[in-house]
C-alpha cells in the first residue's frame, strides 16, 4: 500500500509540493536550518527519481511561510514562486525572518488557506507542514482578526473565510 501510493509521478505529470513553514519567532533556529538545506532536499528528491526511471525535474517546490495576527497583513504569509531550481528557493529564504506570534498558538489557517488556493490552481500532491505549535480556535481566529490589521473585513479582504484545522 506505501509503495503503491508513493511511487511518484507517472509519465510527465509533474508533482507539486508546497512546503508550509512557522516563521514565527520560536521557530528562528529552524528556519536558519531550512535555509541552509533547500539544496539538500532538491538533491535527495532528484536522486529518489532517477532511481524510479522517472524525469528528475519532474517536481515542483513552493515554500512558504505563515506568522500570527500581530505580524499584520503584509508579513503574515508570504509564499515562493513554484520552482524546479533550488537556488530560487534558497534565495526566497534569504528574504526570511522569523518574527512575531506572542502567544501560543499560530495563524495555521492562513498557510492552510494559502494551500488550498494553490492546490485549485493546479491540484497539489503533497504538503509538507513544518511547525511547533497548534492552531488557533476559531474564537480566537474571530478576535484576532478584530483587533489587528483593520478588522475583521481588512483581513476577510485578504484571506476570505478562516480555514480551520478542527473542521469535522
Amino acid at each position: 500500500y506505501i509503495l503503491k501510493k508513493n511511487s511518484g509521478p507517472s509519465g510527465n505529470s509533474n508533482v507539486r509540493i508546497l512546503v508550509l513553514m512557522d516563521a514565527t519567532s520560536s521557530m528562528s533556529g529552524l528556519l536558519e536550518k531550512c535555509k541552509n538545506n533547500v539544496d539538500t532536499m532538491f538533491d535527495g528528491a532528484r536522486k529518489v527519481l532517477v532511481e524510479k526511471a522517472q524525469d528528475p525535474i519532474s517536481f515542483q517546490v513552493q515554500l512558504a511561510i505563515y506568522r500570527d495576527y500581530d505580524c499584520g497583513l503584509e508579513d503574515i504569509l508570504e509564499a515562493s514562486p513554484w520552482e524546479t531550481k533550488p537556488e530560487v528557493l534558497r534565495e526566497f529564504m534569504s528574504r526570511i525572518s522569523a518574527k512575531g506570534g506572542g502567544d501560543v498558538e499560530e495563524a495555521i489557517e492562513i498557510g492552510l488557506q494559502h494551500a488550498y488556493k494553490e492546490h485549485l490552481k493546479m491540484p497539489l500532491s503533497q504538503i509538507i507542514l513544518i511547525g511547533d505549535a497548534p492552531a488557533k480556535s476559531p474564537k480566537q481566529i474571530e478576535d484576532y482578526r478584530k483587533t489587528y490589521a483593520g478588522g475583521e473585513s481588512a483581513w476577510t479582504r485578504a484571506f476570505a473565510t478562516p480555514v480551520h484545522t478542527h473542521r469535522t
